[in-house]
């Protein structure tokens, strides 16, 4: 599959730029509404930090063997 590339026309009059901003509000929130708790759950772990790695039989014990 390629990948599509668009150009966006950046210079528009004050009524398209409005347009377009309610547009994308609008696109916003229907989005918020079809996807806000998974989209939140995805920030929520992204912003978490990573558990730490299980510790190892030589961390917990020391140089020794425990025997």
């Amino acid at each position: 599959m390629s990948m599509r590339v668009h150009k966006l026309t950046t210079y528009l009059q004050a009524e398209e730029a409005c347009t377009l901003i309610e547009f994308l509000d609008q696109l916003r929130e229907v989005l918020m509404h079809a996807y806000g708790d998974d989209i939140t759950a995805m920030l929520c772990q992204a912003s978490s930090p990573p558990a730490p790695p299980p510790l190892q039989p030589w961390e917990i014990f020391g140089d020794e063997e425990p025997f």
